[in-house]
């Protein structure tokens, strides 16, 4: 049986029996408890966690580009005299990818005239053309050998390049043709490089 305590204004306090005067102590008491065991509670929680994990993470783009450096006199061939190996261009390989890369190189005039040769073709005046040949990175290009006229894949490698790039130098040969029409001969080569 719970007794009910009157605090009086002078601090003594008095027992009236059944009859509640005041404050009831004991569910103060019982409230304290609750709350006290709530806070520890969540204290102990955090204190008896076992661990946690973060996964961190970030992203290396990727690298698939071939810049081209034209050399001197590129522009200006004289075709009525023969030429063995004359550098027309470097062009510089880099790919990042893990599996490796290809690059190809075309001859707009071979895939257009659906050949598997290069000409430079005369754009002023007449058809006059004269066929030439190429080495990339030293190695004689096949147009072709991809599966498209015209077209030649003369990179095909496993692994990635250096951070500076692979450069590769591109030759060209012809036999000078001095009966040719006068007039500007042009062809127009296009690489593409593709991750594997």
């Amino acid at each position: 049986m719970h007794h009910w305590i009157n605090i009086d204004k002078d601090g003594e306090s008095r027992t009236r029996g059944q009859v509640p005067i005041a404050m009831d102590f004991w569910c103060w008491k019982s409230l304290a408890v609750i709350t006290l065991t709530m806070v520890f509670m969540v204290a102990e929680s955090a204190i008896t966690a076992t661990g946690a994990t973060l996964q961190v993470s970030g992203v290396v783009p990727s690298v698939k580009e071939i810049t081209i450096d034209p050399a001197p006199g590129y522009g200006s061939l004289d075709l009525a005299t023969s030429a063995v190996d004359v550098l027309v261009l470097t062009a510089r390989e880099r790919a990042n990818s893990a599996g490796g890369y290809t690059v190809t190189v075309e001859s707009a005039n071979a895939v257009t005239g659906g050949r598997n040769t290069a000409s430079l073709n005369n754009v002023s005046a007449g058809t006059d053309r004269l066929d030439y040949t190429l080495k990339y990175g030293g190695v004689a290009v096949a147009l072709g050998n991809s599966g498209v006229a015209g077209r030649a894949r003369v990179t095909d490698l496993n692994v990635k390049t250096p951070v500076s790039g692979s450069a590769k130098a591109l030759q060209i040969s012809y036999e000078g043709n001095h009966q040719l029409a006068s007039g500007i001969y042009q062809d127009t080569l296009t690489f593409t490089i593709s991750a594997k």
